[in-house]
This record gives C-alpha cells, structure tokens and sequence, in this order.
C-alpha cells in the first residue's frame, strides 16, 4: 500500500471533551501534507471469525478513505500483512463509523491491527473541527498507535474507540476473548458476498441495523423486476440468501447485469451483480 510506505511526518492533537464519561478525549492528527493513520492492536484466538470493526468518531461529515485489518509481524506497518481493506467508510449512526469485511477465519492465535486512515489534507484545530477518533484516557501505553512516516508504531497514551465486529459476536455468542471486543453495532448494508464477481449462482448478504419489515428483489438493466426473493418481517443483524438466476416463473433469465434492491423501513439500497451462465 503507497500510503503505508510514504514519508508523512506528523503530530497527534489530544482534546479534552465531555460528551459522555465513557468519552473523554478526542484525538486528532495534523500533518503537514497527505494523509496518515491512527491504529490499534487486538489479540485474535484461534477459531474467531473477523467481520469488520467499529470506529468512534466526532464528526458526522467524516468520511475515512480506508480502514486496514493488518496480521501484526512486529512493530511497524510493513512487516505486517493486509488481510482486509475496506474503502470511504462513512458514519454509520451518531458517533460511530463501521465496516464490514468479507468474514476472515483466524486458524491460529496472534495480533491484529485495525488500521484508519485519515483523510488526506485533514487539519485538526480543536474540538469538533475536522477528523478525530474517540478515545479514553489510558494510565499507560494501550495499545493504540499513531503511524510514523516510516510506517512505525509510536504508542498513544490513550484507548482509542475502535473495536473489533467477530461472527460469534454477530451471532449474539460470547467472543473468544471478550476483553479485546464491544458487543458490535449494526448497520444497514447489502453487498454480495465473497467469491467470483460473475457466477451463475449469485450470494447476497444484508445487513439491518434494526428490525423491519423488508423486501428484497432482482431487478433487470432496464428496471423491471425479474424475481422477489425475500418479502417478511426480519429481526436486526446480518442475514443471507442465494439467488439462482431463475425469474419469478422458474424460467432461467439471460446472463447479463442485474441488481439486488433491498427495501427496509427507512430505506432502499441497491447492488449491481453479473450473471454469466
């Protein structure tokens, strides 16, 4: 990754601030050009499956262009390995941005990092003005870090708000270690799901941050609607289903592109897809 590697020479600004006591600082970077990254370390045990994390923020028009799941090799970005990226994660409810990953299975014990990066030219001044993630404050080291310009980690004596989304804890299941992980907060999403992006059978995942009533249906280029999958009342969390490229009469349609529509309560989303046969 070119913005792991660049030379970026920058300052950590640590605010105080109130909005909760569980809040009490808000942590900030000022460089002098480009853009640079605050992380944290988790220890993952074996047999956990990673789904994304959850980042507190301090400004809803924050839009952080990427966050990294790193494996840690030592103690510095390089020697680590990108296991997940995920692009322009925004604000997912008041003070929270989230991101959800294709699920990763960790086969044996060792340290993370959840990786974000700032937006390139970000200037932090003050309270409320430009990025900034939620932290804690911390007697000692906490495993929170600000990238060096050369991709070292130089701890913050602070806990930032970032945690780690596992499937045992969006199944509603203990995490292996609950010390290293918040009960995760859900979002509202769809997206396919990992493999081939042109299959004849086509994976959908979706995601609900509240319970809704929803619709989800497949939808030809030219609008029409070719099959309606899901029509039902469905609890918040994760869910899954397989379309097999049939029409609503059981017919096999053309290969071509097609789009999921995915109709909740408080909102509609769509996701293209390509069918090849």
């Amino acid at each position: 990754m070119k913005w792991l590697q660049a030379g970026i020479a920058a300052c950590i600004v640590i605010f105080m601030g109130a909005e909760s006591e569980a809040t009490e600082l808000l942590v900030g970077l000022n460089p002098p050009d480009g853009a640079t990254a605050l992380a944290k370390r988790f220890h993952v045990t074996a047999g956990t499956t990673v789904v994304g994390a959850t980042i507190g923020n301090n400004d809803p028009r924050t839009v952080f262009p990427e966050v990294l799941l790193v494996r840690s090799a030592g103690r510095t970005l390089s020697e680590g390995v990108v296991v997940a990226s995920a692009t322009i994660v925004e604000e997912s409810s008041p003070g929270q941005s989230a991101v959800i990953w294709d699920p990763i299975s960790v086969t044996e014990d060792g340290d993370y990092l959840v990786v974000v990066r700032f937006p390139r030219g970000s200037r932090k001044q003050g309270p409320g003005d430009g990025a900034a993630l939620r932290a804690s404050a911390a007697a000692s080291e906490h495993s929170s870090y600000i990238a060096g310009s050369d991709g070292s980690l130089n701890e913050v004596s602070v806990d930032l708000h970032i945690s780690l989304l596992t499937g045992n804890a969006v199944a509603g299941k203990a995490s292996p270690d609950s010390r290293d992980y918040q009960a995760p907060i859900p979002r509202t999403f769809l997206a396919r799901t990992g493999g081939s992006p042109a299959s004849a059978v086509v994976g959908i995942r979706f995601g609900l941050e509240r319970p809704s009533f929803i619709e989800l249906s497949i939808y030809d280029i030219a609008g029409r609607e070719v099959r309606n999958l899901l029509r039902e009342d469905l609890g918040a969390g994760e869910h899954a289903v397989n379309w097999d490229g049939r029409d609503s009469q059981g017919q096999d349609v053309a290969a071509g592109v097609y789009f999921a529509r995915l109709r909740t309560n408080q909102k509609t989303l769509t996701q293209k897809m390509v069918l090849v046969k």
